[in-house]
């Protein structure tokens, strides 16, 4: 239907009004404005304008006002006034009031018209229609908006007041593959088939819900208003303005209204409560038998308040097979080189999050495979950061296997560690160790040994070889001295971690992975809860946990054997010194006459010392202008020395003891 097709039903509608006065003896009202006399069609034209009152947008709108001939007289009148507002202002003064139900009552002398009817008229009006709510329900203003006139050009676009809150889902949209959970899939449709005019679809975010959900009406031929229940309620007062529209679109095409984000934060953070929340759902969709889907989260309790019958679907997390298949179905779909098995075996993303990543991939891929540290970065970009109140804070990897100066068996050790997570496919799924062991299956990687002989650079070498963001736990954040917040701030960090594809890294985590005592005071007690709380955490927690600490020996047996991997670091010998010595140095930085088989046979050196001592020197160096020398390291250890507060002892220095 054209715009113009719209203004002849309204010019008819203003005739039929002409007439009415002029039988009632009115006709003086319409002779100020003596334009309005060409509106006075001949009965050829009022045929043409019955004819194309069939247009099935108008004619949804009819039926969703009664389908009476009052109801179509009541459109009609807003129509008009909407092209004409100076036949509303004629109205006005004639009757005392425009568009309303009295009015077309009028109009329609020859029905014979109940109060149960106009009732239901005005109901029904008061979804589809703007009114003016002054004054009794018989002599209520109506009003089309811009949003009915585009619906009857056939604009499919929801009305402008939505944008960002809601979207319409038609049958005839193309849709993406199915990869996973077609029995789920299947039940869905089952159950709208059956026509179940309610549906609980519980999970994460992500998770599926929406997509399957569409899947199934698309089959069933069924459309769908998708709307954001955090965006309804932004402004609670305007929370029943925007459902009255959401639902009214739900009318026009049709269709049901799914109702998506719902979660006990997103209500808390509206100031309304799940019952209040369907309250004003029902307020508005009244009588109407619009079915509607509620997609919602598991803590999410919303069955216990409905008073009808209801359907529910629960969405668990994907498992690492349906992750790999996810992966790879994506990855042929949009014609990636990818690893779906090592993928989906690293990174606990839900399926919008996996395509999601596919599509920024392809976007950045030009012609050849990806590299890992590539993939790495745009993955990390999907995922929403981490909510950490600065009890951990994001730890840059940048050292690799070659930095590390460690015994080949350590190295084998860490590299044992990183093939739990690149082999758990193969182990768990396709030999199926998933069977015996159910739980327990965090990789948790347990690094003890002195202080400065690389166990913090060994955590980085992980993150950098698994290509995963590595968190360090800041202990002074966690702790706290009131009784069971500990436990409330490790929950925390769990839950927010764990499905963020990151390596948590607890340095000294003696501090709260010591060992349980015997109970002899309120303080022991709740110390070893706290202890027994973490230790249950631990082993449920679906991620990697890397510890590090110098003393192994004040950490609880049953931590230690729920670690999967130990790794025990030691000073370095002689050998090793002598590497660290030489590795300490860039290219870039100038040198000269240092004696790296003397530093490394006399001075028994961690290599965090070593470290500290090479950029003390280099400092010193840059001073003086010139290259570093065996002056600069001396002074180096001497300061060092002085640090950790070992006396310095002449002979000890032997033949550079002169430059002290």
């Amino acid at each position: 239907m054209t715009v113009k097709e719209i203004r002849r039903i309204a010019r008819n509608k203003i005739a039929q009004v002409n007439a009415y006065l002029e039988q009632k003896g009115k006709k003086r009202y319409f002779a100020v404005y003596p334009e309005w006399k060409e509106l006075c069609f001949n009965q050829e034209e009022v045929c043409q304008t019955e004819e194309k009152k069939k247009n099935p947008f108008y004619s949804q709108i009819v039926f969703l006002l009664g389908g009476t001939k009052i109801a179509e007289s009541l459109l009609d009148l807003a129509l008009a006034v909407y092209f004409y507002p100076k036949f509303g202002a004629v109205l006005k003064e004639c009757f005392g009031y425009m568009a309303t139900i009295e009015m077309a009552c009028q109009l329609e002398e020859g029905e014979e018209v109940f109060y149960q009817e106009q009732s239901g008229l005005y109901n029904q009006s008061s979804i589809i229609l703007e009114y003016d709510k002054k004054g009794p329900f018989l002599y209520t203003t109506f009003y089309v908006d811009n949003r009915l006139i585009g619906y009857l050009c056939g604009d499919r676009n929801v009305d402008r007041r939505l944008l960002g809150i809601a979207e319409l889902f038609l049958p005839e949209r193309e849709l993406g593959p199915i990869f996973i959970r077609k029995e789920i899939y299947r039940q869905i449709k089952e159950i709208l088939q059956e026509k179940q005019n309610v549906v609980l679809l519980k999970g994460e975010r992500g998770i599926g819900k929406k997509f399957l959900l569409s899947h199934a009406l698309k089959d069933c031929g069924y459309g769908v208003v998708f709307a954001s229940v955090p965006m309804i309620f932004k402004k609670r007062q305007d929370g029943m303005a925007i459902i009255r529209l959401i639902v009214r679109e739900a009318l026009l095409y049709s269709c049901g209204i799914c109702l998506y984000d719902i979660t006990n934060e997103n209500l808390k953070k509206s100031e309304i409560t799940v019952k209040e929340f369907l309250q004003q759902v029902k307020g508005i969709i009244g009588s109407f038998p619009i079915p509607v889907y509620f997609c919602m989260e598991k803590d999410v309790e919303i069955l216990p308040y409905l008073s009808v019958p209801a359907a529910q679907f629960t969405f668990d997390a994907l498992d690492r097979k349906e992750r790999i298949e996810m992966w790879e179905g994506y990855s042929s779909l949009y014609q990636l080189k990818l690893d779906g098995v090592l993928l989906g075996s690293k990174y606990k993303f839900t399926p919008d999050e996996i395509k999601k990543a596919c599509i920024q991939l392809k976007a950045r891929e030009k012609g050849g495979r990806l590299e890992e540290g590539q993939i790495a970065m745009v993955l990390g970009e999907i995922l929403p950061p981490v909510q950490t109140r600065g009890r951990i804070e994001p730890w840059h990897p940048n050292c690799s296997l070659d930095n590390l100066v460690l015994p080949e068996e350590t190295k084998r050790k860490i590299e044992e560690a990183c093939l739990r997570i690149w082999h758990s496919y193969q182990v768990y799924n396709q030999w199926n160790m998933e069977s015996k062991f159910a739980y327990g299956k965090a990789v948790s990687i347990l690094l003890s040994g002195p202080p400065g002989t690389g166990k913090t650079m060994a955590a980085r070498v992980i993150a950098d070889r698994l290509k995963l963001p590595l968190y360090h736990v800041n202990l002074s954040q966690l702790v706290d001295k009131y009784i069971g917040e500990t436990e409330k701030h490790l929950e925390e960090i769990f839950l927010n971690t764990e499905r963020g594809n990151i390596i948590l890294f607890f340095d000294e985590a003696d501090a709260i992975f010591s060992k349980r005592s015997d109970i002899t005071d309120a303080k022991d007690k709740h110390a070893n809860t706290e202890v027994s709380y973490i230790l249950q955490r631990l082993e449920s927690y679906d991620g990697i946990v890397v510890l590090s600490t110098n003393y192994k020996g004040n950490i609880d047996k049953a931590f230690i054997r729920r670690m999967q991997i130990v790794i025990s670091f030691h000073l370095p010998d002689k050998k090793e010194r002598h590497m660290l010595w030489e590795r300490c140095f860039p290219e870039e930085t100038p040198k000269e006459g240092i004696d790296f088989i003397y530093l490394a046979e006399q001075f028994e050196l961690n290599g965090s010392e070593i470290k500290n001592i090479v950029l003390t020197a280099a400092f010193l160096a840059a001073e003086e202008g010139k290259p570093v020398c065996m002056k600069h390291i001396i002074n180096g250890i001497k300061s060092e020395y002085r640090k950790i507060e070992k006396p310095i002892i002449m002979g000890e220095f032997g033949k550079y003891a002169y430059l002290l």
